[in-house]
């Protein structure tokens, strides 16, 4: 909705597989109020209204106290930061702060210093199966440009599928464990991280990304939660 409004000039459109529910971030957002984190719901002209009836959430995007300088000194000063790859997760990495990445599509190939991420799912619109893993790698294996994302997509009949709530909820606990503990003995040197790069290893051909001197993790929860992507042959 911020490209429609302050880019309005030109068609984003190819950006939509990006989009996601604000609905399925409710349930992780109550968990964390419960905890005790106050958690503020950050954006500029946001698609829709995030209301949830507890005094620790707080829908700042759809206030009057909105504005570009509160949204830096906000996101400088957080514990953590949960987002989805887009333009103000970048004031989180400056500030290094911790940031988990949720409903990230898998083929834009781009990877920074994440503590976690997890990915959106893509499907066969015809059989209504899950792509693995490795299946996923070989259709970013034809790609050149985001830009290119919906149309491979759309001529080979599948789509993206959002992170559920429940996906989102674990993420969230494993990241809040992940800060409170030791980060050598957690699960980020589990060996569900190699079988996932192994599944999925980059670079791909012709692309400029490499995420072999950068340390982020997929959520060990996401793998659990869906442990038939993983190709154990």
């Amino acid at each position: 909705n911020y490209l429609k409004v302050h880019l309005s000039q030109d068609d984003w459109s190819y950006h939509n597989y990006r989009d996601v529910d604000s609905e399925n971030y409710k349930q992780a957002a109550q968990y964390l109020a419960e905890q005790g984190y106050y958690v503020i719901r950050m954006g500029k002209y946001v698609g829709k209204e995030f209301n949830i009836n507890h005094p620790l959430v707080i829908d700042y995007a759809n206030s009057s106290l909105q504005s570009d300088f509160m949204d830096i000194y906000l996101t400088a000063h957080c514990f953590f930061m949960i987002s989805t790859s887009c333009g103000l997760d970048s004031v989180a990495q400056i500030f290094r702060k911790p940031l988990l990445i949720t409903d990230f599509p898998l083929p834009d190939l781009a990877w920074y210093r994440w503590t976690l991420f997890i990915p959106k799912k893509i499907v066969n619109l015809k059989t209504n199966q899950f792509l693995k893993f490795n299946e996923i790698y070989k259709v970013c294996s034809i790609l050149k440009s985001s830009r290119t994302i919906a149309k491979i997509l759309q001529e080979n009949n599948l789509g993206f599928i959002d992170n559920t709530p429940d996906e989102i909820l674990a993420a969230v606990k494993e990241t809040l464990l992940l800060l409170k503990n030791n980060p050598s003995t957690s699960s980020t040197q589990a060996p569900c991280q190699t079988q996932f790069w192994e599944n999925f290893p980059l670079p791909l051909p012709e692309s400029t990304h490499s995420y072999a001197n950068v340390k982020f993790h997929i959520a060990e929860s996401f793998l659990k939660l869906n442990p038939t992507l993983l190709d154990e042959s």
